[in-house]
């Protein structure tokens, strides 16, 4: 029995590490484009005058197309992650087990709002393609749900802080960086002045696709627990 407990978790460990391989390679897919179109989502996830946010639409509608396709991908990947990652760092307690469990609870969250996020900024594309008014309040409306995305993403990420294993120099990196980098980095994507707003954005930015790379590393290691 002990035995297949063990072969278990190795392979719940490549399950997860080859999920953040594939979520960090999204991650940089949608830097890529971000960066060879000049057109990102987040442009979209901020408010602005009807016309700017119209005529970006219209203008980036091919790179958001692609950008979307791959974050719709990217959204099922990371929750299925982190459905696997939060059980898998489940130990025999009650604390660690409550904690493991609100950590999904708000990466679901993040993953429901990242999805009506794609979807509500593809519809307001077509409302702009199609000469049909956008309202400042669907404008207003987006940026509101998108910090609440990422606010829970926070969360959860900070909560798996306190289960994740620091036993190796990389293990510790993640574990450390998560603790104490992320949330105020987060935080500060929106709460600095406006001019600092897209260097916080870049950090955060590479802050995710690195943890993603960083957690794919550490779970591909054997070990000997």
């Amino acid at each position: 029995m002990g035995f297949l407990l063990f072969c278990k978790k190795m392979n719940n460990q490549k399950i997860i590490s080859r999920l953040s391989l594939v979520a960090g390679l999204c991650v940089l897919a949608m830097f890529v484009i971000g960066i060879s179109t000049k057109v990102t989502q987040a442009k979209f996830e901020i408010t602005q005058s009807v016309a700017n946010y119209t005529n970006g639409l219209i203008e980036g509608q091919n790179p958001l197309r692609l950008t979307f396709t791959i974050d719709i991908v990217f959204i099922c990947v990371f929750v299925t992650l982190f459905v696997f990652l939060t059980q898998n760092l489940k130990r025999g307690d009650f604390v660690s087990k409550a904690v493991a469990d609100v950590a999904l609870g708000a990466m679901l969250i993040c993953g429901f709002l990242d999805f009506h996020e794609d979807l509500h900024i593809l519809t307001m594309m077509h409302s702009a393609i199609n000469n049909l008014p956008i309202e400042p309040s669907q404008i207003q409306m987006q940026m509101l749900f998108s910090m609440i995305k990422f606010c829970a993403s926070y969360l959860s990420l900070f909560l798996l802080a306190f289960l994740l294993p620091a036993r190796t120099m990389t293990e510790k990196s993640l574990k450390y960086s998560l603790y104490f980098f992320q949330v105020p980095i987060g935080a500060l994507v929106y709460t600095a002045p406006e001019n600092l707003h897209p260097l916080f954005n870049l950090i955060r930015f590479v802050f995710m696709a690195s943890g993603f790379f960083l957690l794919a590393y550490n779970f591909s290691q054997p070990t000997d627990e």
